[in-house]
């Protein structure tokens, strides 16, 4: 079902078609995301700033709230696991919009979790690192589609010397939302081969930002 996370009521509907479709809900895996707003700081618009928070964060703020409605109304628990990033636990590691965001799943989803847990309700956090997929290939090489290459380039910046692959996020995923995971409540999952604890990297959505804003006022745009 095409949903638009920015649109609550999409998100709310997507929730109860679900629990029509299958009789409950039982697993709430908030992962849309986008780059988003990028550049120096003193040149980032309030549309920039509120389309990238509204599809990171208030997306995830829907999800919580409409997942946990269902399972509340079940009575059965659930668990609602919702992506981050390493930039939402630590500054440097992305654009300065996308890391707030980042950072306010992490605050939202722990905040969450003291609420719900009384209701069996499990509220945690994964935060990938480097991770290849077409966004982080259009990042690292221009082209999404250019995955080899993106691996080489992503692989290279932690200590494993290889690029996360989306199989690696879904693992983490599983374990959340098991029953092995039953006493793991607003745990934040870092997934990134240690890559998290190597050096400021943010200059470069700075410099990306100031060049886009260069080409476009060369185009006259």
């Amino acid at each position: 079902m095409a949903v638009d996370v920015a649109d609550e009521d999409q998100v709310e509907a997507v929730v109860a078609r679900a629990v029509d479709h299958f009789g409950g809900i039982d697993i709430m895996f908030n992962n849309a995301g986008i780059l988003g707003a990028i550049g120096p700081i003193t040149e980032i618009s309030a549309e920039g700033w509120h389309r990238t928070i509204d599809v990171m964060l208030s997306s995830v703020f829907y999800g919580i709230k409409h997942a946990a409605r269902a399972m509340k109304a079940a009575g059965t628990g659930g668990a609602i696991i919702n992506t981050a990033s390493t930039a939402g636990v630590r500054a440097g590691l992305g654009p300065h919009v996308y890391t707030a965001a980042k950072h306010g799943v992490v605050g939202l989803s722990q905040s969450a979790a003291t609420e719900l847990g009384q209701y069996g309700i499990r509220v945690n956090v994964i935060a990938p690192g480097g991770t290849v997929t077409g966004l982080t290939a259009r990042l690292t090489t221009g082209d999404h589609e250019n995955l080899d290459k993106a691996t080489s380039i992503i692989g290279a910046d932690n200590p494993l010397r290889r690029g996360g692959q989306p199989e690696d996020i879904a693992n983490a995923l599983l374990y959340l939302a098991s029953d092995e995971a039953s006493f793991t409540n607003g745990a934040v999952l870092v997934v990134d081969a240690a890559g998290e604890a190597v050096g400021d990297r943010s200059h470069r959505f700075v410099e990306m930002g100031a060049q886009v804003v260069q080409e476009a006022d060369r185009s006259g745009i």
